[in-house]
């Protein structure tokens, strides 16, 4: 059964740029991943700070696979400082 996963990213005031820039790299890596979907970057239209991805994988333990791939690695690195709050919710389609 695919897994959904709802990423809440609450940005550093100042870093917005950076971040995006760096998260439009990893979201461009991730989608050439096995078992992924759907890989989706949201940007709130009122709030600057904050961002949403939206993403499908095939399976947990693809994501899981995901979540230890170099380009997140990289990613991680290059942006630490920039995310004050982080949430992530792995949730199954319904109906």
């Amino acid at each position: 059964m695919p897994l959904t996963i709802l990423a809440l990213i609450h940005v550093t005031p100042g870093r917005e740029a950076d971040l995006i820039a760096s998260l439009t790299t990893l979201a461009e890596a991730s989608r050439k991943e096995e078992g992924c979907i759907q890989y989706d970057m949201h940007l709130d239209n009122e709030d600057p700070s904050f961002i949403m991805f939206y993403e499908t994988w095939e399976t947990k333990a693809l994501w899981l696979e995901h979540m230890k791939s170099e380009h997140l690695k990289v990613h991680n690195a290059a942006t630490e400082g920039c995310i004050a709050k982080l949430s992530l919710h792995e949730m199954t389609k319904q109906g």
